[in-house]
């Protein structure tokens, strides 16, 4: 009331003067934030924002100013601004929920490592901008490539275009844009992320006991949220394999804003181009449309995906082109209203479909998949409760040219409710329990409990356990473990029910310690098991990229641990990762490992040469990833130009001998990279480019992608050698 009163009384007469002025929202819900320490660096006075997130700061001198923002709850930000000659000038923040070491525009010193919350559950982290450039591993605001690099990740970032996180396979990640569940293509030859990096804001990952609210992966679930787009911004990427911008603002509708981003490869994915080659690559749409609706706000998104993957078959003859292309699409309407005490109110609808249309020499393959569903649900800051009704059709032929070789289709509708609470017995101590129920028509009601507690024990140590049940309802037919999973990025959508496939199920237990050491440091330790049922398993059936029969039906069990050093200091950055997995997949008489490392770590450093410039030194290395030698030709021409490529031909039609029972030679790779900020002033508003040089595989190490047979006895395909990239990254408007 206080703050009311003050900002009444004075608002005109400081607004009428020289004076920065604005409106504090929050990133996530987009509400007005009250309570936030305004102040300019160099200045005494300070202000707080009122209950509709003003505030007004006098201009205490000329010249370039440091804007600071603070509040408990948010992460802290730094804004450059240089008022205007006389009068007001307007500057409007959004703050990005839960405290994540942020820094000023123009200047990375000082941070320190954030204590975690104790909202976030076991095995769930978040993903910033910010978080991903101060990260030595990937150095740049680039959220999806710093989840390729986490210590979850148990695949390589190298070629990689399956996610696979705690041991799990790529479709066991549920992706959901702002609750929307996402089932579009993942780009070719895991050179991009799943959407357009520069339009999203923030990325959290469930991984080990994901929330009540969340459900349908086995492995993890990723929650994307865009880029809030209420005043203008611009930013963009330019890199050897694509390019990819993103633009946004209100429109002249009082409180109506829009955000667009697309990109695209603009040359083949493989270089160099030849025989059909020149015809590969991806291109992403994302448009987000945010309008005020009665007492909240309805954002409408549209989502579009297209990629394509042809190139000759050295075993077939020269017309005959193996090609897999795929089209996936998301139209969905998020309404949200506040109830104020940190509760919120969303409403879902949304409209999801996937497509692809692939050829294997004489072999055809169509597949496709069309979601439908509502949600509602109550989330505040303790409880979260709600429901959903979707129903998710799939179909998938296979054929030759004389007649169809396999026909599955599945459509489940499935009916969930879910409710969850978040307790402190004691101040040190939080518990936070949940339950999801699954009905359908043909496999009744299923349960999936969720439950994890947190101890501090002191303060710089804390414990966590965690338990949690998940079943999934569509899972993918593509052959992992082929050898073509390198480049195919795309899934074979089938739903339970399909061939008498019943829903996947994960049960899964967690432990973690975290310790924290003088204020820059943090280690967390993390172990898990997981018990898998009812997997569709395509290898043990078919040595083809995708499956030509009837699906057969396993289990599985995934054990592992994952420790990750992380130290960021005034100058120097580190982070180390080690992780060790054990897993084994079974269906019928037949028992595998799935293509993960048995062991895995990377290390990065960054030091920061001068107020701009950053040089980086990141290795990473594997051991144990097991493999089947080839009997037909595959090649990768790891000498191409050093632009970022390598040539990919040949189609490898057999493999020889038992599934996965060969293993790989020790992978590893040393990257050097340079990066330079540069500060753009004009009259508009306020710029940033980025350049960044990198060289991968400084040692020109030859890591081994496959074993092929030769009259000798086996020879070895290299991954690409030692390349040169240049990459070019451009903001406008408020930081990100």
């Amino acid at each position: 009331m206080i703050v009311a009163v003050v900002w009444m009384g004075t608002a005109p007469a400081l607004l009428a003067g020289d004076s920065l002025y604005g409106t504090i929202r929050s990133a996530q819900t987009y509400e007005p934030v009250a309570g936030v320490r305004a102040s300019v660096r160099g200045s005494p006075e300070a202000v707080l924002s009122d209950s509709s997130g003003h505030y007004v700061l006098r201009v205490v001198s000329a010249g370039r100013l440091q804007l600071r923002f603070e509040r408990l709850g948010f992460a802290p930000q730094s804004i450059g601004v240089t008022p205007a000659g006389s009068g007001a000038t307007r500057v409007d923040v959004d703050l990005a929920p839960d405290p994540v070491a942020l820094s000023a525009i123009s200047i990375l010193l000082g941070d320190s490592v954030a204590r975690s919350s104790d909202t976030s559950g076991i095995g769930s982290v978040r993903f910033t901008p910010a978080g991903a450039e101060r990260n030595p591993l990937v150095g740049e605001p680039d959220v999806f490539q710093e989840i390729a690099t986490a210590s979850a990740a148990t695949g390589r970032d190298e070629l990689a275009p399956s996610l696979r996180l705690r041991g799990g396979a790529g479709d066991e990640n549920l992706v959901v844009v702002d609750g929307l569940p996402w089932r579009g293509p993942r780009p070719l030859g895991g050179i991009a992320g799943l959407l357009p990096s520069s339009a999203v804001t923030s990325v959290e990952v469930h991984t080990l006991a994901p929330p009540a609210r969340f459900g349908g992966g086995l492995s993890s679930t990723i929650v994307v949220r865009p880029r809030v787009a209420d005043h203008f911004i611009a930013g963009g990427t330019l890199d050897p394999s694509t390019a990819e911008q993103t633009l946004g603002g209100p429109l002249p509708l009082r409180g109506t804003s829009v955000l667009l981003s697309g990109r695209s490869t603009y040359r083949s994915v493989f270089n160099p181009p030849e025989g059909g080659e020149s015809d590969n690559g991806f291109r992403d749409v994302l448009g987000r449309l945010s309008v005020p609706l009665g007492a909240g706000r309805l954002d409408l998104y549209y989502l579009d995906s297209r990629d394509r993957l042809v190139f000759p078959a050295a075993t077939l003859p020269a017309t005959a082109l193996n090609h897999f292309t795929s089209a996936g699409s998301l139209v969905g309407t998020v309404w949200t209203r506040s109830l104020g005490d940190g509760r919120r109110v969303h409403v879902r609808l949304w409209s999801g479909r996937l497509s692809v249309d692939a050829g294997w020499g004489a072999l055809g393959v169509a597949s496709s998949l069309r979601d439908v569903g509502f949600s509602a649900e109550l989330v505040g800051d303790r409880s979260e409760a709600g429901l959903a009704v979707t129903e998710t059709a799939t179909h998938y032929r296979v054929r030759d040219s004389i007649s169809t070789g396999v026909a599955l289709d599945g459509a489940p509708v499935v009916v969930t409710a879910f409710v969850g609470r978040r307790w402190t017995p004691a101040a040190a101590w939080t518990v936070s329990t949940g339950v999801r129920v699954n009905a359908t028509s043909a496999w009744g009601v299923r349960v999936e409990p969720r439950v994890w507690t947190r101890l501090e024990l002191g303060r710089t140590v804390a414990a966590s356990l965690g338990y949690a049940r998940v079943h999934q309802y569509v899972q993918s037919v593509r052959n992992e473990e082929s050898v073509l999973d390198v480049v195919l990025g795309m899934d074979l959508p089938l739903a339970s029910g399909a061939n008498g496939l019943p829903p996947a199920s994960a049960e899964q237990l967690a432990a973690a310690v975290e310790g924290r050491f003088g204020g820059h440091a943090k280690v967390l330790v993390e172990g898990y098991t997981r018990r898998l049922s009812g997997l569709a398993l395509v290898a043990p059936a078919t040595r083809l990229p995708f499956a030509d029969g009837p699906v057969l039906v396993g289990r599985g069990s995934v054990q592992g641990i994952d420790a990750t050093l992380t130290f960021l200091g005034p100058r120097l950055d580190a982070r180390a990762q080690l992780g060790v997995l054990k897993t084994h997949r079974i269906a019928g008489t037949i028992r595998y490992r799935p293509s993960d490392d048995a062991a895995r770590g990377s290390i990065g450093i960054g030091y920061r040469l001068s107020r701009r410039s950053v040089v980086r030194l990141r290795a990473f290395f594997g051991e144990g990833r097991p493999t089947t030698p080839l009997q037909d030709g595959l090649q990768l021409d790891p000498y191409a130009p050093l632009d970022g490529g390598g040539a990919l031909t040949g189609s490898p039609i057999a493999q020889n001998g038992p599934l996965n029972a060969a293993r790989l030679p020790p992978y590893a790779r040393v990257d050097l990279g340079f990066s330079t900020d540069w500060e753009l002033r004009g009259r508009g508003p306020r710029g940033r480019l980025n350049t960044a040089l990198t060289i991968s595989n400084l040692l020109n190490r030859h890591n081994v992608l496959a074993y092929v047979a030769a009259p000798s006895g086996i020879s070895p395909v290299f991954l690409l050698a030692r390349t040169l990239s240049l990459r070019a990254r451009w903001s406008f408007g408020a930081p990100e």
